[in-house]
């Protein structure tokens, strides 16, 4: 373009007095806390093993770029085996592995000072010698859990006032979790209690004989194991998920008035205690400790010689294969 059509070209833009486009001055300040705000939606908490709270993304000392490694789903691992003289393979199964995540992470501070500060601190919270923690992902009103364990501070690009680095996590458990367990109460009907506190969802059952099949609905997108907490007078005890049709039965146990029966299906936990002593032996050969599918579940409790004071409560926590 020749400088007689730049002339002409700002002539052509530049608005005069009898123009009706108004004039918009552009405010950078205000472009970047318009961009902040946005880019803040997402807050990323990490909580270390001592309870230590760090806000990964405040925006103020704390930048986490959008760039994350391994929060869309975990690893998959499809097993399959050689068949002789045959081509191919045949397909055995699926397995999901350990989670491994990556967090693009910018640190700054006003002086050279505060930001050794706070590299200092950074790296101490991310020691994997301090134990199992856990990464919050905030969204709006949704958060999910990861509980995992830092490797440390690696490589840091230092720009004086500014530092970049890769936050780096191992999840031995790949799934995330809500952050409120699901829990309903099953108790004998007539009677009432504190189980109808707005945090429980109480379902009567018939006294004596206990016999219920109720739906229960997993908000997760992947199957999750609950908590059982059973609270005696009761017999013949036995849990089934009509939906897998798998069992959790204890025919040869009783519960007296009193007693607390707590069977945990959890992965890495799955444990079966009367009053805090292991109580495995009473499982039947047939018993599973088995879990929730995503969506509803039809789940039939039965117990007999049921009273007042007995009650079965089942509780789980909804899981995520991504953020």
């Amino acid at each position: 373009m020749d400088r007689r059509n730049s002339r002409l070209l700002v002539q052509m833009e530049t608005p005069t007095r009898h123009s009706s486009r108004p004039i918009t001055k552009i405010n950078s300040i205000d472009i970047f806390a318009k961009r902040r705000c946005f880019m803040a939606r997402e807050q990323v908490i990490w909580v270390d093993a001592g309870g230590g709270e760090l806000n990964l993304n405040d925006w103020v000392n704390y930048i986490c770029t959008r760039n994350q490694k391994g929060v869309w789903g975990p690893p998959f691992l499809l097993q399959s085996s050689k068949t002789p003289l045959s081509e191919g393979s045949q397909f055995r199964g699926v397995i999901v592995g350990e989670r491994g995540v990556d967090l693009n992470q910018k640190i700054r501070g006003t002086t050279r000072e505060e930001l050794l500060t706070l590299l200092r601190d950074l790296s101490q919270r991310m020691d994997p010698l301090k134990g199992e923690g856990l990464l919050k992902f905030i969204n709006g009103a949704e958060t999910r859990i990861l509980y995992c364990r830092p490797e440390g501070i690696k490589d840091v690009t230092d720009k004086e006032t500014i530092a970049e680095t890769i936050l780096s996590f191992t999840a031995n458990d790949p799934f995330l979790y809500d952050d409120e367990p699901v829990t309903t109460v099953f108790e004998t009907s007539g009677v009432a209690g504190t189980f109808f506190s707005t945090s429980f969802f109480p379902m009567h059952l018939t006294r004596s004989i206990v016999y219920s099949t109720q739906e229960i609905d997993n908000p997760g997108n992947a199957e999750t194991y609950p908590v059982w907490t059973i609270a005696g007078p009761g017999i013949s005890i036995q849990l089934t998920n009509i939906r897998t049709g798998k069992v959790i039965s204890l025919g040869n146990l009783e519960l007296f008035t009193g007693q607390e029966l707590i069977i945990d299906t959890r992965i890495r936990k799955k444990t079966v205690q009367l009053d805090g002593v292991n109580a495995f032996e009473y499982l039947a050969d047939r018993s599973s400790l088995w879990q929730l599918l995503p969506g509803l579940n039809d789940i039939q409790i039965e117990m007999s010689g049921a009273a007042a004071e007995s009650s079965v409560q089942l509780q789980f926590t909804p899981r995520y294969d991504s953020k």
